[in-house]
């Protein structure tokens, strides 16, 4: 170590350097030092802690605020760590009087505005987190923190313009700031500019590419703008980071089977079901696949699981019903579409026509009456 090093705060000093080079190892080191000569040094203290607060030790770091706070209980350095690991540990409260004390301590302090702000906006106290952000853009009219969270709160509150405009301006000041480029995008997909969603979501992934979102959201906007193949690209890559969502697999296949790809499209359905049991819409796809390829106990097998989740879709009972024809199973045919009447297809030409159809198959196959007695519109 260097020779040179005399007081507590040469060795403190020296071991900032190293804690902000992130050798946290060698700033201990310092700072270990520093306290054997100065075991009261109550900044020392707060920044061990901060060490153990980048290993996500929370209670660790806590333990050395308080530390600091028996030796200067006016460190205002150590309030705030304190408030910004409460805040890390979802406890709100605790960090909000913290950040109270740091400020009472040192009121020019934009983070700790900034930071109380995150607090009451995660308790939905939108007016003092507000007022916080205000405070700290008007300290430091670079604070990104503030104009992000600002923006958060401006799209909760349906201020989609100003909500885009503390976004740009959390942009200006970080150009790969994922959190206002994901809150862009997401505005503009809400509003159906689908273009500059995916322009946001574009640079999403292009800092970001471990962030699933930003696959999701661009592939639905690709759905919406009918690029099905981008889409089915950024669904599967959404997938292959978040492998546990029934529906992104669900809408892969409905992509594979608009395609034709019909493996992989039972196979994603298949994977649909493995994970949500429930998901209706998967038996329903499956179904109506087994029917193209006039494998009918399959597709009726699905289609019955499909309306065993949802007994009142209409068209499910059409479909089985038409299924039924091709199996001359013409009884349960007319009960089909008996059923898809009562519950009312949707076109009223289509209604007469599946009147028609049912009294022919009855006349054809000399099946009871139905023609007499028709079943209410």
């Amino acid at each position: 170590m260097p020779e040179d090093l005399i007081t507590a705060e040469d060795w403190k000093n020296k071991g900032d350097e190293y804690f902000d080079a992130e050798d946290y190892d060698k700033a201990m080191e310092y700072y270990d030092k520093a306290l054997s000569i100065d075991q009261s040094y109550a900044l020392v203290y707060t920044k061990i802690g901060l060490i153990h607060a980048t290993k996500n030790d929370w209670e660790k770091c806590i333990e050395y605020q308080n530390q600091a706070l028996k030796y200067d209980s006016n460190c205002e350095r150590a309030y705030f760590v304190l408030g910004f690991s409460y805040h890390h540990l979802k406890d709100y409260n605790k960090a909000i009087i913290n950040y109270n004390k740091s400020i009472e301590l040192d009121s020019k302090n934009y983070l700790t505005y900034a930071n109380r702000g995150d607090a009451y906006r995660e308790l939905k106290q939108y007016d003092k987190a507000l007022e916080d952000y205000n405070v700290a853009i008007e300290l430091d009219s670079n604070c990104y923190l503030a104009y992000l969270g600002r923006g958060l709160i401006y799209k909760y509150l349906k201020q989609y313009d100003k909500a885009i405009e503390d976004y740009n301006a959390a942009i200006a000041i970080d150009s790969k700031s994922i959190s206002a480029y994901l809150g862009r995008g997401l505005i503009y997909e809400e509003f159906k500019q689908y273009k500059k969603a995916i322009k946001s979501y574009n640079k999403v992934i292009e800092n970001a590419p471990y962030i699933a979102d930003g696959y999701k959201h661009r592939g639905l906007c690709y759905i919406q703008l009918k690029q099905f193949k981008n889409a089915l690209d950024d669904i599967n890559k959404f997938i292959e980071l978040e492998p546990n969502h029934a529906w992104s697999y669900n809408l892969c296949g409905l992509i594979y089977k608009y395609f034709k790809q019909y493996d992989e499209a039972i196979n994603k359905f298949n994977k649909t079901i493995e994970l949500e049991p429930n998901y209706a819409d998967a038996y329903q796809q499956l179904g109506l696949i087994y029917e193209e390829f006039k494998q009918y106990d399959k597709a009726i097998e699905y289609l019955n699981k499909f309306i065993e989740f949802e007994p009142n879709n209409a068209n499910a009972y059409n479909k089985r019903g038409y299924i039924y024809v091709s199996l001359e199973q013409y009884k349960k045919a007319i009960e089909d579409f008996k059923k898809a009447l009562k519950l009312g297809v949707n076109s009223i030409w289509y209604r007469i026509f599946l009147r028609g159809f049912i009294c022919i198959l009855k006349i054809q196959y000399k099946l009871e009456s139905f023609c007499n007695n028709p079943i209410s519109k």
